[in-house]
């Protein structure tokens, strides 16, 4: 198996303007206290997440509605490096699973806010009508940085898709595999959370397996095949 969640650490960069990740001990053991106890500020559009649908649609729903039969399963990793938006022809023709992942390119750490490659409207509205249910990405955002209209967004809302950004999926190789994750517990309104997630071994054994750790109480995705 192959953890595909990007590590958090403090300086983890964040979208422009967005609060940055801060976990700071406020009680510990060694200064007399029972219990050590961290305290976590973050947006919630860090690192690996999912994008709920209220995120960017006023009627879309929160995280919590979100299935988790959406959340695990058969998957399919497509190589979509290059430049520009993504297009629609990164798409193999044969029959497609219902959750995709494409790998853009972005490196396993970021060590500053990433130049990144959009989704093309065709291409997400061509995921939709081949019966996909969940669509991810290795950069930051399906659409693009200065976007105010979301495209990308806004077609996976009318398709009915799921959105996770952020994937660390340098390590992974493009074919067939099977993924799991689980979203955080989450209040009602909230918007896109970050998760654990893990899809990937391949027949050829990819990569080391990381240890899945997480401050946040989350858990991250994994990928095996």
């Amino acid at each position: 198996m192959i953890d595909i969640t990007r590590e958090l650490a403090e300086g983890h960069p964040v979208w422009p303007g967005d609060s940055g990740y801060v976990l700071e001990q406020v009680s510990s053991i060694d200064e007399g206290s029972s219990v050590n106890v961290m305290r976590l500020t973050t947006t919630t559009h860090l690192g690996t997440h999912v994008d709920a649908p209220w995120h960017y649609a006023r009627t879309g729903a929160t995280l919590a509605a979100v299935g988790l039969d959406t959340l695990v399963g058969e998957c399919l990793v497509v190589d979509a490096s290059g430049a520009g938006q993504v297009p629609e022809s990164v798409l193999p023709v044969e029959p497609l699973p219902p959750r995709v992942l494409l790998r853009t390119g972005q490196p396993e750490r970021w060590l500053d806010f990433p130049d990144f490659r959009p989704l093309s409207t065709e291409l997400v509205t061509a995921l939709a009508r081949r019966g996909v249910r969940l669509v991810g990405t290795d950069a930051p955002s399906v659409d693009a940085i200065d976007s105010k209209e979301l495209p990308a967004h806004q077609a996976c809302f009318r398709g009915g898709l799921v959105i996770v950004e952020g994937l660390e999926l340098s390590r992974v190789a493009p074919g067939r595999g099977c993924w799991s994750s689980e979203r955080p517990g989450s209040p009602p309104c909230s918007r896109p959370g970050p998760c654990r997630r893990s899809p990937c071994s391949s027949p050829s054994g990819w990569g080391r397996r990381r240890e899945a750790r997480s401050t946040s109480g989350s858990s991250r995705p994994c990928w095996a095949r």
